[in-house]
């Protein structure tokens, strides 16, 4: 979601924090690195950036840019459980990775707008500015290792800053594909994570839709509290969306509170379960020492037949659009895709190649240069 002014008056993101970092190439090419600067923060979020440059948009003086967008990866429950009251911090280590993964992925889709010949167009640029926060409580103060993921609104196209693309109209700006892609951004955070705990020992099981998962037996339930404020006010089937809205309406401002208090109360928490936290790491650890003994599994090298699934994922666009855009083409094939890194390269190197092979047609409804901003119809093959 879009950072807010109510948030940054907050210091949400600065204070009470595990860890800060930067990430992505824009945060390189602006020479960022290590612990966020909570002043150069700030200013980027204005619009204002350390080498200079200026994208700020002052309307009646008041800037109007728009700060940037919050993609938050949160862990499973039983993995913040263990990480934070059975003293494994190998699994802070492994959600940090996996949201690296994950935000590579959300970096190959930056893009802006540039204008050629007086024509808007939509050009990927590949890099962003990520500032990244830590947090280890959700707003009930259970224990809940998330990752706050600010994308500042700037990416670099040739030698000059620009603000990322917006396209409210034919939904193919930055913001627009990044969430029509969403679940497919959980799902490589959630696969990537997922791998590294069971190399752990840690065995899991499926927890839900879209690649949800937990840790198997951990008593999850009994560290839930926000989970049942939601199920409460979006109902048991709520879609993705609706359960959106039940969080910004029972969303609590975060308290202050001592870390030795809530961890006493957590541990008296975990006792009344009956759960053995220290016994559950133990095994896990015999079991992580038998799969390093044991022979390594053959590696899949097959990969999936890109044209096949994006042939696919056209014929499930038109069966209910006469006409699509890329974003939704692009969404529909990740969709198909095993969510892990690299997916969205793929999907659009398929996705390219239909258009050279004239498998798609690009519309002359909207005025557009590029296949990024351009609306789509099906290239049924002419009858003999």
């Amino acid at each position: 979601m879009p950072v807010t002014t109510t948030q940054r008056k907050d210091n949400y993101y600065v204070i009470g924090s595990m860890e800060e970092r930067w990430q992505g190439k824009g945060a390189e090419l602006l020479g960022l690195e290590g612990k966020v600067d909570k002043q150069v923060f700030t200013e980027l979020l204005q619009g204002k950036l350390p080498d200079g440059s200026d994208l700020t948009r002052i309307q009646d003086g008041v800037n109007k840019h728009r700060p940037g967008y919050d993609l938050t990866f949160s862990a499973p429950k039983s993995v913040s459980m263990l990480a934070m009251l059975g003293g494994d911090k190998r699994l802070i280590d492994a959600h940090n990775r996996a949201v690296t993964v994950a935000l590579n992925q959300v970096e190959s889709l930056a893009s802006t707008r540039v204008k050629k010949d007086g024509v808007s167009e939509t050009v990927l640029t590949g890099n962003l500015i990520i500032a990244r926060f830590n947090h280890d409580t959700s707003r009930a103060q259970d224990p809940q290792i998330h990752t706050h993921s600010v994308v500042i609104n700037a990416t670099q196209n040739g030698d000059k800053w620009l603000t990322l693309a917006s396209d409210t109209v034919g939904k193919t700006g930055f913001s627009e594909t990044i969430l029509a892609n969403r679940i497919a951004f959980g799902k490589i955070y959630q696969n990537s994570l997922r791998a590294d705990v069971e190399s752990m020992g840690y065995k899991t099981v499926d927890a839900g839709r879209n690649g949800m998962w937990e840790m198997e037996g951990v008593p999850v339930e009994s560290f839930s509290t926000r989970s049942q404020e939601l199920r409460e006010a979006a109902g048991p089937d709520a879609s993705l969306k609706s359960r959106d809205v039940a969080a910004l309406d029972t969303r609590k401002s975060k308290e202050a509170i001592d870390p030795a208090e809530k961890m006493v109360e957590w541990m008296n928490t975990l006792k009344e379960t009956g759960f053995d936290i220290r016994g559950y790491r133990e095994a896990a650890d015999a079991r992580a020492a038998e799969l390093a003994r044991a022979p390594a599994a053959p590696v899949n090298t097959d990969g999936p037949d890109i044209t096949d699934v994006v042939t696919k994922a056209i014929a499930g666009l038109s069966d209910r659009k006469v006409q699509f855009t890329y974003a939704d083409l692009l969404a529909r094939t990740v969709g198909q895709l095993e969510a892990k890194d690299g997916v969205f390269e793929l999907a659009r190197k398929g996705i390219d190649a239909a258009i050279e092979r004239e498998q798609l047609i690009l519309s002359i409804a909207r005025k557009a240069c590029s296949p990024q901003t351009s609306t789509f119809s099906m290239n049924s093959p002419s009858k003999p």
